[in-house]
């Protein structure tokens, strides 16, 4: 088709890690992305075309830091990060100490070829290893930064403040810094200040809940929502769910009764704001009824609802027979898909459900 003109970023990913760096965040660079890519209307492969990029917010801003593709790791709590060509042989690399703003060259000796560059598994210390090939033989760089910036860095308890190298950051999607219910704020080093976290610093993390809107909810079975909207609607082609229907006005198919249209999206901590009403269903042509179960260790009856529709049996296949059979410890007899309860040894016939056994 015709060009688009969309100018976007596109970045690789890790199926095409030993061609391209990946995406690559890690949890005490607070904020900090970095990923290889193209500006333009899809991802290219062409090496030539691809530049190494970096965001601080989180990916929501990407700046792009050097032209080519380059490897990258953290180090120093994100205070210092490093990188190197990894397309071509390199007698150098780049460091920076102020998040990417701006960058200093630094000579390895003769020319090899970058397999990767390492820090310990926190990325707290300021200490690399640079790891790669001159043509059979193997090479190790050992890079210490540890005598940059000498002086330590300062107010981390009063981070915010003109007087404290640190400041707070919060993620967020573009129009709210409200995720899953939550805002987290995070200390970071302020990007130009001149010193060095300390190795063994812990970053608090305050977190404080948001109230409820319907982003935090998602639509339930039997509901969706149109291309643009949030409000769940009825979806005719699913069938709807209930946990706790009015068996009492659902005889016949008269009445209705209640089913929840939302449900909140897993692991979000929002509080108060809006609570999803319940969704006011009529009554399906199906009756829901009460199945008398015998436990196959003659306990004492319990129950198993079940629906009916047209004569025929809640379970449409012999798998979930079996399973409402297993999860209630109880042994039936199914004929025509129809649960029975049955005293012996689990039979089930040949009917509608497909081939018996036993």
């Amino acid at each position: 088709g015709e060009p688009s003109g969309r100018c976007e970023l596109h970045l690789h990913g890790f199926t095409e890690m030993f061609d391209f760096a990946p995406v690559y965040s890690y949890r005490n660079a607070i904020g900090i992305v970095m990923g290889s890519g193209n500006v333009g209307e899809q991802l290219s492969f062409d090496k030539s075309k691809t530049s190494t990029y970096m965001s601080r917010d989180g990916g929501v801003t990407w700046t792009m830091v050097r032209r080519g593709t380059f490897i990258y790791e953290f180090g120093n709590h994100g205070g210092l990060v490093v990188i190197a060509d990894m397309a071509q042989k390199t007698s150098s690399l780049f460091f920076s100490l102020d998040e990417g703003e701006s960058w200093s060259e630094m000579p390895i000796g003769s020319p090899v070829e970058v397999h990767n560059v390492i820090i310990e598994p926190e990325a707290r210390a300021r200490r690399f290893v640079l790891y790669g090939a001159d043509g059979t033989n193997g090479i190790l760089h050992r890079l210490d930064f540890s005598q940059v910036h000498e002086r330590m860095c300062q107010g981390e308890d009063s981070a915010g403040t003109s007087s404290s190298d640190y400041e707070y950051w919060s993620p967020t999607d573009t129009h709210s810094k409200c995720i899953l219910g939550h805002k987290d704020k995070y200390v970071r080093r302020k990007q130009n200040q001149k010193c060095h976290n300390n190795d063994k610093m812990e970053r608090p993390i305050v977190q404080s809940n948001c109230p409820c809107t319907k982003e935090n909810f998602e639509c339930a079975i039997g509901f969706k929502r149109e291309l643009g909207s949030l409000e769940c609607i009825r979806d005719a082609t699913a069938r709807m769910y209930s946990r706790t229907p009015r068996l009492d006005k659902c005889r016949a198919g008269q009445g209705s009764y209640s089913v929840d249209a939302y449900r909140r999206v897993p692991g979000d901590t929002c509080t108060g704001g809006f609570m999803p009403m319940p969704f006011s269903a009529p009554c399906p042509r199906q009756v829901r009824r009460e199945i008398p179960h015998i436990g196959s260790d003659g306990g004492a009856p319990s129950a198993v609802a079940a629906l009916e529709e047209s004569g025929s049996g809640a379970f449409e296949t012999l798998g979930k027979a079996i399973m409402w059979a297993l999860a209630f410890g109880g042994v039936y007899l199914f004929v025509n898909r129809v649960a029975r309860p049955y005293g012996g040894i689990a039979r089930v016939m040949p009917g509608r459900c497909g081939r018996g056994l036993g």
